[in-house]
């Protein structure tokens, strides 16, 4: 009996040393992310991005580019394709659609029909940034692929290719409903548009057509691309029932220029309607006409005529005014008679204007604001057009005030905090938006 009991007894024993022995010898989260602090071995680092530990693929993919040499990462990843895992074969993909390496296209293409999704999505992630011709036909098929990132990839891919016979494709695409397809087809339109002689036609086609998305994205590709031939046509646009077409026209004027554009929106800001001499001011803004710097501030001073010409009068003076204006928009602005559009839209505009007194006059709203609290709609109002103002100048200045803003603000007060994320993208760094703090919504309910 005794021995039996010796015999479980060193059984038991045994089995706990071998389990504390196991224990010792498990590499931990914490451990493996400590020992990535202290390599730089592009091995080690492709490794934990195939961990079953979401925080120490989290920790790899971080910072796998800034510790180790990229082209070493790449060559590894390139072979760690050969290998057929799928967990490889993922991040060997992933880590080669973030370096710069020859030959990972041409890697990438046998990848694209996989039966994996995510292998399938890297692949073309790959090619998008390096396109070879011998993809052409299947990146085309997947333009039409209900994901949306296997349809925005492909067409970034196509765009690299720069081919003038796929001018039909991106033209298909330009009203996609998500932003990163429609944005893919852009860019491929204007890679191409140079070697397109039928541009202007194909793309008024659209403009003219019922889609208003594509309609739209039309009007915009003919300003970028700055075909004058479509002048005339884009005047009528601005006569267009809804806003986001006659704003877009007017956007395409300006940027299409010139004294034609100018005479042509003078002669509609003083014969046309005023839903076409609202736009009309809004085009000369755009313009930068100067001559007609006069006659806006007239429009906008006068209350007896549409609150729409005299706000989008308002705004061209930012564009095509300077400093001598900003007492006259000063009294619009002080007018407590005066329309909220019109006060909203004269605080925005002193931005464009720039200047130490344009500051000053910043620096009160934001102290009445700040300092006696947001309150009110209108003190709100005031302090959200004062941000927008300071993201339009774009100076040292306006940015420290922008930081003022960020740090005195009450949380959760979205409206400031979204006009200051916006304007920060004017003038901040993304070290500014690490002073942002968003503390635990309450609830509706």
């Amino acid at each position: 009996m005794k021995s039996r009991i010796d015999m479980n007894f060193i059984f038991f024993t045994g089995i706990i040393i071998l389990w504390i022995i196991f224990s010792l010898n498990i590499a931990t989260p914490g451990s493996i992310i400590e020992k990535l602090e202290n390599s730089n071995d592009p091995s080690i680092w492709i490794s934990a991005l195939q961990s079953d530990d979401r925080n120490i693929r989290k920790y790899s993919e971080d910072n796998i580019f800034h510790r180790t040499e990229n082209d070493e990462l790449g060559k590894l990843a390139l072979k760690a394709l050969e290998s057929g895992d799928t967990r490889a074969v993922v991040s060997a993909l992933w880590i080669l659609s973030n370096v710069e390496i020859a030959g990972k296209g041409a890697a990438a293409v046998g990848y694209i029909n996989h039966e994996n999704p995510s292998v399938r999505e890297m692949a073309l992630s790959v090619l998008a940034s390096e396109p070879v011709p011998e993809a052409r036909e299947i990146l085309i098929e997947l333009t039409d692929e209900i994901d949306f990132a296997s349809r925005s990839n492909a067409l970034k891919a196509l765009s690299e290719l720069a081919n003038p016979d796929d001018l039909p494709i991106f033209l298909k695409h330009i009203g996609d409903p998500i932003e990163s397809v429609r944005l893919a087809a852009h860019d491929g339109i204007i890679a191409i548009a140079p070697e397109c002689p039928d541009i202007v036609t194909l793309l008024l086609n659209i403009a003219w057509g019922p889609d208003f998305p594509s309609s739209r994205e039309a009007i915009k590709l003919i300003g970028e691309l700055g075909l004058s031939e479509a002048l005339d046509e884009l005047f009528y646009f601005l006569d267009a029932t809804l806003t986001g077409i006659s704003t877009e026209a007017a956007i395409a004027i300006g940027k299409i220029g010139g004294q034609k554009a100018i005479n042509r929106a003078l002669e509609l800001f003083f014969t046309g309607t005023n839903r076409i001499r609202s736009q009309a001011a809004k085009t000369l803004g755009e313009l930068h006409a100067s001559e007609a710097a006069d006659e806006l501030l007239k429009a906008a001073m006068n209350r007896d005529e549409d609150i729409w010409v005299r706000y989008h009068s308002l705004e061209a003076l930012g564009n095509c005014g300077d400093e001598k204006m900003i007492p006259l928009i000063l009294s619009i602005m002080e007018n407590p008679e005066n329309d909220s559009r019109l006060v909203r839209m004269g605080i925005e505009t002193l931005g464009a204007l720039d200047g130490k007194s344009v500051l000053n006059i910043y620096d009160r709203i934001i102290a009445r604001e700040l300092d006696f609290g947001l309150d009110s709609a209108g003190g709100q109002t005031s302090l959200t057009s004062a941000i927008i103002g300071l993201g339009k100048m774009n100076s040292d200045e306006s940015r420290e005030r922008l930081r003022r803003i960020i740090r005195e603000t009450t949380d959760n007060n979205l409206d400031v905090i979204i006009a200051v994320i916006r304007a920060l993208g004017n003038v901040g760094t993304t070290d500014d938006l690490s002073l942002i703090h968003i503390s635990e919504p309450t609830r509706p309910y």
